[in-house]
């Protein structure tokens, strides 16, 4: 006769643990998969795909990527990108990205995308939707993941790499920036403050990236700015540019009252993308 432990070790795994190992033994053979295609593999809501792979993820079984997950053990080289883009806030960015996607790019548009984790998960989205699109972006790793697009017509500005920064700014862009025109700015930051000033942190290396940011501010018709809560009331040292260059904010519904407060007060739209629940 079992006793109780007995018992439950022979109990049957419910559809939750089933779906997990599942998901487990996908990644497995495949190194990589998007969340879409797991859901539809497992047969389950986006949701509850996104929620299991946070828990995975919590757990040390996987490590999530924009817009799917991949096996703990490998790190595939077309997956690598600096690790401050994963560093936090992924499902903001997520959210962020799926929002200004929906929201803002339509066929036949040409994009600007500047660096940034938001960013990389806009292209992300860019390359599911299907699109029609035009897009320059200075990161070659958000350049690597569009360039597997075949709707997608790629633009670099060209120049060195700074592998530190994930960047092609040197001097030389700026002519290039100055010879564009897109219909969207998708900007990245580090902070803006209740003055309205869009700021970032750059190294004594790098420092001519700002007057390169400033250049893709003018290049746009509209430029949209992505940042997640933790950015919002947050000074760095340089300043990029102003509020009344900026056309909208998106940014994700973990704020806090204080920080819409003082999102209301700088007088242009501000978009709340909503978080998985």
């Amino acid at each position: 006769m079992m006793d109780k432990n007995d018992m439950q070790s022979a109990a049957p795994l419910g559809k939750k643990q089933r779906r997990q190992q599942k998901i487990l033994s996908l990644l497995q053979e495949n190194s990589h998969m998007s969340c879409r295609e797991l859901q539809q593999q497992c047969g389950c809501s986006e949701a509850t795909m996104r929620n299991d792979l946070r828990q995975m993820e919590h757990d040390g079984l996987l490590r999530r990527t924009f817009g799917g997950a991949c096996c703990i053990h490998i790190t595939p080289a077309t997956l690598a990108m600096p690790s401050v883009y994963m560093k936090q806030n992924l499902a903001e960015k997520e959210a962020i990205a799926r929002f200004a996607a929906d929201t803002f790019v339509r066929p036949d548009q040409m994009l600007l995308l500047d660096l940034g984790g938001s960013s990389y998960a806009l292209a992300s989205y860019l390359v599911q939707r299907g699109l029609p699109l035009d897009v320059v972006t200075n990161s070659l790793v958000t350049a690597g993941l569009l360039a597997r697009a075949g709707h997608i017509r790629l633009h670099l500005p060209g120049g060195v790499y700074n592998r530190e920064i994930d960047s092609f700014d040197v001097p030389s862009s700026l002519e290039y920036y100055r010879n564009i025109h897109v219909q969207h700015l998708f900007l990245g930051a580090n902070g803006i403050n209740d003055r309205g000033d869009i700021t970032v942190n750059i190294s004594s290396l790098s420092t001519h990236r700002l007057m390169v940011k400033r250049a893709m501010v003018n290049s746009a018709d509209k430029v949209v700015l992505l940042c997640d809560h933790s950015k919002i009331g947050k000074s760095c040292f340089y300043k990029v540019c102003s509020i009344d260059q900026i056309d909208c904010i998106v940014t994700d519904d973990g704020c806090d009252e204080s920080q819409r407060q003082m999102l209301s007060s700088l007088g242009l739209p501000v978009y709340y993308a909503p978080l998985d629940t």
